[in-house]
């Protein structure tokens, strides 16, 4: 069996909806969301003043079902979010698409607590009059929803589904029940803050998903849109995810810088990136990277102009005054990477 269809109005497990869908595939009257359409999302973070989550698209699909020429999107995949992870929580029951079982979503921050209770006045073996009842809180004691659990009885039947902050069940059988949450638990960088050309650490910690499941990283960078400059293929390894990445100015990313000064307006750039394991997914924060940078000026007969004053127009559209030594020589220091265009007065 399948998930339930996601479309145009369902919810989000931070309380958001979904704000697009396809106008021509309408399912239970109600445009079919796809991979990429946008959702919104009214949860804030503590702060003074509280700042905004800030939903984004859906970023994961059934494969094996393409709606409009995207993934169509279904209860239980994953959408993007300022904020912790986020997922789809609710579709129409009456459309199932793809794989069975029910998609995955990042725990909220900080792990998760689970506390259960079994009671009942049958004898051993008899279903009636015993139940299950689970509550996934975490550590602020806020519901954890969205979330993938898979449950094993005293017999070893398997069960999956999405969390909506508790699990009941009643007239089973006596005995013990595991009950395992498939999630990504955080992803985040080591640092808040880099140099273009530094070592930065891409940190992941998993819920239940095996050792060894391949996990694939992809980095982008937020700048008016968002663009892909690194996939990385990895494996879980005991709840973890550990890897590096170094950021260069290159060919490929001037490209990006290029082809966002064509569209019209400023850069301001951020970098993030997305984290894949089995069927959970999640995403980190933002990375500010910096750069600095040393120019000499020199006029057409390769003589520095000394203490010449200039400007300085950086990416983000900041401008900087200076003024050049005796050799025609200055440095900036945290600049945005890329180009940076130098203008001064030939006329002084």
């Amino acid at each position: 069996m399948g998930k339930p269809a996601a479309r145009l109005g369902d919810t989000t497990a931070h309380g958001g909806s979904i704000i697009a869908g396809a106008p021509t595939v309408l399912i239970g009257g109600m445009p079919a969301a796809r991979m990429n359409d946008m959702h919104v999302c009214p949860m804030l973070n503590p702060g003074t003043p509280p700042p905004p989550h800030i939903g984004q698209q859906i970023i994961l699909g059934c494969p094996t079902v393409m709606i409009c020429g995207q993934m169509a999107a279904r209860m239980g995949d994953m959408v993007m979010c300022s904020g912790p992870p986020d997922s789809i929580v609710a579709g129409c029951p009456t459309v199932l698409i793809g794989e069975g079982g029910g998609g995955g979503a990042g725990a909220g921050p900080g792990g998760a607590a689970a506390s259960a209770a079994m009671a009942g006045g049958g004898t051993s073996g008899q279903s009636e009059g015993h139940y299950l009842d689970v509550k996934f809180v975490d550590k602020a004691g806020k519901p954890i929803k969205g979330v993938k659990f898979l449950i094993t009885t005293p017999d070893g039947d398997k069960s999956e589904g999405i969390l909506s902050g508790q699990i009941k069940k009643t007239g089973i059988k006596q005995g013990s029940y595991e009950i395992a949450i498939k999630a990504i638990a955080s992803a985040q960088w080591s640092v808040a803050d880099a140099k273009v050309g530094d070592k930065v650490k891409l940190l992941v910690e998993t819920s239940g998903i095996d050792s060894g499941t391949p996990a694939t990283l992809q980095i982008f960078v937020r700048d008016g849109g968002d663009k892909l400059l690194k996939v990385i293929e990895t494996k879980v390894d005991n709840d973890k995810i550990e890897e590096e990445w170094v950021f260069k100015v290159d060919e490929e990313y001037l490209k990006l810088q290029d082809a966002r000064e064509r569209a019209g307006g400023y850069s301001s750039q951020a970098f993030y990136f997305t984290v894949k394991a089995g069927d959970v997914a999640g995403r980190s924060g933002m990375l500010q990277i910096k750069d600095w940078v040393e120019f000499t000026l020199k006029d057409k007969d390769g003589n520095p102009l000394a203490n010449k004053e200039y400007r300085a127009i950086l990416s983000t559209g900041e401008v900087r005054k200076g003024k050049l030594d005796g050799n025609g020589h200055d440095r900036l220091d945290k600049v945005p990477p890329g180009k940076i265009k130098i203008v001064y007065d030939i006329r002084k």
